[in-house]
């Protein structure tokens, strides 16, 4: 451990939390922290600065603890000099000069704490789980994928909510009230202010900015998953780890549970995204009527597209075996079952299950046949169709299954041809290519 540390350290455990206020709210010399309170922390926030590539000083001035105009290690010293040896050394007052520079940056950071922090009367949401700080024709392809839009042009649009409402700060208090559970900002409160600095520092200055509109609709696609898991995974971790916590499995404190142990229908995930809604409005949120109303924020086409969604529809289908559940594991992609079926018995006995997986296989399970067929039976594919011939049409995919003694109950496995693909056939049968007879026949089911 540092010097430096092990230092605070001791005065930390010797002392008692000493701390001096400022009694008008004005920016003090040496609250480097920016939380109008002269305290060990400021030591600590200026040596971390130093020795830790810490957070960035708010304000100069108010870092230049010793009024020498220069910032190094004896202005910590000088600030616990100050607090816990009495009468030792003082620390003198911001001039009109520094405090103006400071009220300024202060007003920034306090601002920007507040976009990414719970509000002390609020649930535990924030601005930065739902929004990016570039405006939207900025934000890229990495990084977070925010449902929200990004508000690096927030100051300078002309309405919000699809042009419901004309004010910047009626805009954050939808956002507050509904989504946050927190209370409406005055905006002559220091916190409103807060927030306005911090939003119009975000966007150079420039014209207004035409309003955004946005659509909220239900799912499109229904039925089994049909996406790509691997980039599903890539895209939990942007749009949804925040909440429910990496890959799903322990969610974060106040926001979401696990994801796992419940079942993730995937129409049930799909309506969960498009229509989602905050538990606070009374009623319908005014501005996207007809939402869950269970506290998760909704994802627009122009947030995720209906691609998108199935791909992370498919990995939370593949992730409820723990095996799939890392984006490591689906790098090559898991093997599937596409579709399967149950074999109607015509003749000698024929029966069981047979599946089609992913790999290009098809697996009988339980497969019964007496074998007194003749000794050219094989396994047939072939589409189903009204015309009863349609069975000429098919393709053998299995070497004989003739042989001296019956197959009971037994499971194996056939490798499909390579020209053979999944929409090519429809049904399967055991065949006698002689004899042009059907043992048994079954049709394929999507899982």
């Amino acid at each position: 451990m540092r010097f430096y540390n092990i230092c605070a350290c001791f005065l930390l455990v010797w002392f008692l939390p000493i701390s001096l206020c400022s009694q008008q709210g004005l920016p003090l010399r040496g609250d480097v922290n920016g939380n109008n309170r002269l305290e060990v922390g400021d030591a600590q926030y200026l040596l971390d600065y130093f020795f830790n590539q810490g957070r960035a000083l708010i304000c100069t001035p108010a870092a230049d603890i010793n009024h020498d105009s220069r910032i190094n290690i004896t202005d910590a010293i000088h600030l616990l000099q100050a607090l816990f040896v009495r009468n030792s050394v003082g620390i003198e007052p911001l001039d009109a000069e520094e405090l103006a520079e400071c009220e300024s940056s202060l007003l920034l950071r306090r601002g920007e704490d507040r976009f990414f922090s719970p509000d002390e009367n609020g649930n535990s949401l924030h601005c930065g789980l739902c929004h990016a700080l570039e405006s939207i024709s900025e934000e890229g392809l990495e990084g977070p994928l925010f449902a929200g839009h990004g508000l690096g042009d927030a100051a300078r649009r002309l309405s919000y909510f699809n042009g419901q409402v004309t004010n910047l700060v009626d805009a954050l208090n939808q956002c507050r009230v509904n989504w946050m559970e927190a209370p409406a900002l005055d905006p002559r409160e220091e916190s409103c202010l807060q927030y306005l600095a911090f939003l119009d520092s975000l966007g150079a200055a420039g014209a207004p900015v035409a309003e955004l509109r946005y659509q909220v609709d239900s799912p499109r696609i229904s039925g089994p998953p049909r996406g790509d898991p691997a980039e599903g995974c890539s895209l939990f971790s942007r749009a949804c780890e925040s909440c429910h916590g990496r890959y799903g499995e322990d969610g974060v404190a106040g926001r979401a549970a696990s994801l796992w142990g419940r079942d993730l229908d995937p129409d049930l995930v799909r309506r969960y995204v498009r229509l989602s809604g905050p538990r606070a409005s009374p009623g319908d949120f005014a501005f996207a009527p007809g939402l869950l109303g269970n506290g998760m924020p909704f994802w627009t086409r122009a947030r995720m597209s209906d691609t998108e969604l199935e791909d992370l529809v498919t990995y939370l289908d593949f992730a409820a075996n723990p095996v799939y559940r890392s984006c490591e594991s689906l790098q090559h992609e898991p093997l599937r079952l596409l579709r399967s079926g149950r074999f109607q018995m015509v003749m000698h006995g024929v029966r069981g299950r047979i599946e089609h997986w992913s790999d290009g296989s098809l697996r009988l399970r339980g497969f019964f046949y007496d074998g007194q067929g003749p000794r050219d039976v094989v396994v047939w594919v072939y589409n189903q169709t009204t015309d009863f011939h349609a069975i000429l049409g098919g393709t053998a995919v299995s070497p004989h299954l003739g042989r001296s003694r019956p197959y009971i109950g037994e499971d194996f496995e056939v490798v499909l041809p390579l020209a053979i693909e999944p929409g090519m056939f429809n049904s399967v049968a055991i065949w006698c290519t002689s004899a042009q007879s059907t043992y048994g026949r079954a049709r394929l089911f999507g899982e």
